[in-house]
């Protein structure tokens, strides 16, 4: 484990200040302490893990995983390994735009204890491997120049916001001619955005006798530029159970190509929300 006690600051440190500095608010959607899949279920209920070798696809045995599930038997150096894992992923993360996944995992019905320990941030404070206060890991990669705050007007909706150079719209067509997985975007099921867009129900209130205010609830919805119709099914494409399963062979034809055209036609570019007032 100690091995990966740069790792963070090496990996994340610099895409994060770059990110930050270049795009705006960026925030790491989850990390942990685990740097292999071993864990109960983890992968799955029964799917085994890539560690072991149980995986499908991955044959070749790392090693047994009970290393790294034991956290009873952890002596302090690898209970000090993992913390400086911790407090590297912290800071390289700026120690605050992170979630940790997750704050607690509950004991195993067969075995009564934790069985997936890197990922439980509850079960590091109560045995050292996590810090009391993540503020204690500021500077802990060492990164003498790392981005600082405020974000720049044009980050945070204010001026200059929105302004997209036409050499990246251009080079991302609306809609795509592909997608990465999908294939063809002609080939697959198509929608139309003629619904009836659902909004949230609006709160009512009750007026007090000692006043005359009155509260505009709105209609809600957000943003009253944004016309554009939900999208639903068209009625002479077929479209698969989506619960079917990933080998299923789709209906042919899916739609007809009037069908397909109509849909296109009809989809609106993506609409820029404005930035709250203030």
């Amino acid at each position: 484990m100690s091995t990966y006690k740069n790792t963070p600051c090496t990996t994340w440190g610099g895409l994060v200040n770059t990110s930050s500095a270049n795009f705006g608010l960026t925030t790491a959607g989850e990390f942990s302490n685990a740097v292999t899949d071993c864990g109960l279920w983890l992968n799955g209920v029964n799917l085994g893990t890539r560690y072991e070798g149980t995986y499908s696809g991955f044959s070749n045995r790392v090693g047994s995983c009970s290393d790294w599930t034991n956290w009873q038997n952890w002596d302090a150096p690898t209970k000090s390994a993992i913390k400086n894992f911790a407090m590297a992923s912290m800071d390289a993360l700026q120690v605050k735009d992170y979630f940790f996944w997750t704050w607690k995992i509950g004991n195993s019905s067969m075995t009564g204890k934790v069985e997936t320990p890197h990922w439980s941030y509850q079960l590091g404070l109560e045995n050292g491997w996590m810090p009391t206060d993540p503020r204690s890991a500021i500077g802990f990669c060492g990164n003498t120049d790392p981005w600082s705050p405020p974000l720049a007007a044009w980050q945070t909706g204010g001026a200059g916001a929105g302004n997209i150079p036409p050499s990246v719209t251009s080079a991302l067509a609306w809609p795509p001619a592909t997608l990465s997985t999908g294939g063809p975007v002609a080939s697959l099921p198509a929608y139309t955005p003629t619904g009836t867009v659902v909004t949230l129900p609006v709160p009512s209130f009750t007026q007090s006798s000692r006043t005359t205010a009155t509260i505009d609830v709105g209609n809600g919805w957000a943003n009253s530029a944004d016309t554009g119709g939900m999208f639903v099914p068209i009625p002479t494409c077929s479209y698969l159970d989506p619960w079917i399963g990933p080998s299923a062979s789709p209906p042919s034809p899916l739609c007809s190509s009037a069908a397909q055209r109509r849909s296109f036609e009809l989809s609106d570019e993506p609409l820029i929300t404005p930035a709250p007032s203030s």
